[in-house]
This record gives C-alpha cells, sequence and structure tokens, in this order.
C-alpha cells in the first residue's frame, strides 16, 4: 500500500485521463499556507478536453499530503466491508490510523473502545487482531482468513459467508456466521463452544463424542477397547486438531485435519456417520456408501 492510502469514497473526485487530454498550461497544485491568518490558498489552473471524472478519496489524499496518520472514516469501513464483516457503521468508528514502518497498515478504533488492526497482505486489508476496550486481545497470526476457514461456509463462487457480530468477553472470543456462535480462548486460539439457537456444544461434549465414536467403530469392526483407542490417537480425533465445524439443528460436521465425521444428537442418543471418503483409512466403507453407527 506504500505511505499513501487511497480507497473509494462517494462524493469526491478526480480527474483523469480518457481518450484523449489536451492540456495547454497546468501547475501542480499548491497548497500556500499565510502567516498572519493560516489559511489554506488553494490554485489549480488547467485547460483540459475530454476528461472523465472518477471517484476518489480526497480526504486521505489530503492527510496524506500534510504528513498526517489519520485516515478517513470511509477507508476504515471499507476493511470491514471488504472482509465481509456487517456488524460495523460508519458512524461506529472513532478513528482510522495509519501503521507499520511505511504505513501499510490501518488501525481502526471505534467509538466502544474496541480496536481492530488490519495488515495490508497482497494489496487486500487482512484482519491480523481485535482489542477490546479492556485491553484484552485475540490475535489472527495467519489471518483471520485462515482462522475463519474452521466455521466459515463458502459459496461456489468463492464468497465466504458474512460475519455477523465479533467481540471479546473476559478471555472468550466470539465471532457469529449465519446465526451460529463460535467462541473460542483467547490465550490458546482453540474453539471452546457452539452456539445454534438453543443448542450449545462444548469442547468437552465434542471430544466425549468423538470417545463415544471411537468405541462404537470399535464395536463394529468387532474389536475391543485398545482398538477405539488406537483410532482416537490415530486420527487425532480431538478438537485441539479441529479444522472445520458446522453446527446446524443438533448436526455436527467435524473435521480433524483431513478426516470427518458427522453426527446428530436427538434426546439423549447420539449417532455417527463417516463415508469412503472420510479419511478412515482402515475402516473398510464401502464406495460410495456412508456408514452410521
Amino acid at each position: 500500500m506504500g505511505n499513501s492510502i487511497k480507497n473509494v469514497s462517494q462524493g469526491s473526485t478526480r480527474i483523469s485521463n480518457k481518450n484523449e487530454i489536451n492540456i495547454k498550461e497546468a501547475k501542480a497544485t499548491e497548497f500556500k499556507r499565510d502567516s498572519k491568518n493560516s489559511k489554506i490558498d488553494l490554485t489549480l489552473s488547467t485547460n483540459v478536453n475530454n476528461v472523465e471524472v472518477e471517484k476518489v478519496n480526497f480526504v486521505d489524499d489530503f492527510l496524506d499530503f500534510v504528513g498526517s496518520d489519520k485516515l478517513s472514516k470511509d477507508t476504515g469501513l471499507s476493511c470491514f466491508t471488504t472482509n465481509g464483516f456487517d456488524f460495523i457503521e460508519k458512524s461506529d468508528i472513532k478513528d482510522v490510523e495509519k501503521r507499520g514502518p511505511n504505513g501499510e497498515n490501518i488501525l481502526v478504533t471505534l467509538k466502544n473502545g474496541d480496536s481492530y488492526f488490519f495488515i495490508e497482505d497482497n494489496g487486500m486489508m487482512e484482519l491480523s487482531r481485535v482489542t477490546d476496550k479492556n485491553g484484552s486481545t485475540m490475535s489472527f497470526p495467519d489471518g483471520f482468513s485462515k482462522f475463519s476457514v474452521m466455521f466459515r461456509s463458502y459459496s461456489l463462487g468463492g464468497d465466504a459467508s458474512p460475519i455477523e457480530s465479533m467481540n471479546i468477553v473476559n478471555d472468550s472470543f466470539y465471532v457469529e456466521s449465519l446465526g451460529t456462535e463460535y467462541i473460542f480462548d483467547t490465550n490458546t486460539g482453540k474453539i471452546t463452544s457452539v452456539y445454534t439457537g438453543d443448542e450449545h456444544f462444548t469442547a468437552a461434549d465434542i471430544n466425549n463424542y468423538m470417545e463415544d465414536f471411537c468405541n462404537k467403530l470399535a464395536t463394529y469392526c468387532n474389536e475391543g477397547e485398545e482398538f477405539a483407542k488406537y483410532l482416537m490417537d490415530r486420527y487425532n480425533l480431538t478438537t485441539d486438531n479441529l479444522t472445520y465445524i458446522k453446527a446446524n439443528r443438533g448436526q455436527l460436521i467435524l473435521n480433524f485435519n483431513g478426516v470427518s465425521v458427522s453426527t446428530i444428537t436427538s434426546g439423549s442418543i447420539t449417532s455417527y456417520t463417516i463415508s469412503d471418503s472420510s479419511g478412515f483409512d482402515v475402516i473398510p466403507v464401502p464406495e460410495g456408501e456412508n456408514l452410521t453407527l
């Protein structure tokens, strides 16, 4: 992004070349400050034909010109909207500031005291850190987009599902997408709970489900407790190894670093389903079929 950060903003314009521009006389814009009244004298002499008017953020241009680290609220808002964060309005924003050696990163502070730190990554602003008004922080070392693949859905066109809320309470980070709320430990980055409607699944619940699943799978294979423990350890079926989770109407779709299981709970009974492509290479599931336990 460099020292000058420019974003599209409604209501401001610049002059740019389209087809043919005939400029007979043009002076660069000069900002002259009067020592007595401190007013800015803006002088521009041009003769321009066949000119297209484009929209651009003059606020950022001006702040950059005067050497300010500040940026416009429009630029701050675009950091949220381009990431699919639907919970911030322009009126929520207090300050937008450049950060980084060359001003390539952006810190957005809200009126409620929470702040969001975005880093420039291949021309995109990637959320790197959220800090609440009390200083509690949730960091995303590899960026929020990689962090959120654990729970975020994607369309066939590659568009990520919207993020409907995001906040920190004590040592927990809450993020909501498509009506389901996911809670993470801010210290470890590990998932601790999932809420969907009236249903609540904790990390302990998921671990218990997987132990139960391995016991049922061992029984299906006419094996005993030792084989169940072998399955649990071989595929590391714990929340520490969880790479994807989807919760909906009593059902959990889980992926443990390439190995997938779906669970569905009705009352006190939980059943488990795997397919021939679930990654359990030691379990004989007929091709194209599912195994439900």
